[in-house]
């Protein structure tokens, strides 16, 4: 369960189970290329945050957001 919020949001209160990597659209990319990182990066810094990718991740954040949009678009890139 990946909460996708920003860090003041997940302290003040966040499914249980749940992890924070906030702000994926930024985290998760290129800041020179704009693109997604590679695959190794990628699964480098989910698992730092303890998140699996190879198993079944549930992206969530806040309502009209595109960054669990984000955050999904790179799992899936995996």
């Amino acid at each position: 369960l990946w909460d996708v919020r920003p860090a003041h949001e997940f302290r003040a209160g966040h499914i249980p189970g749940a992890v924070s990597l906030p702000a994926p659209a930024a985290a998760l990319r290129d800041a020179n290329s704009e693109r997604l990182l590679s695959p190794l990066r990628l699964e480098s810094m989910l698992g730092q945050a303890g998140i699996d990718p190879a198993a079944e991740v549930i992206v969530y954040g806040r309502r009209g957001s595109a960054q669990a949009y984000f955050g999904r678009h790179a799992l899936l890139q995996m």
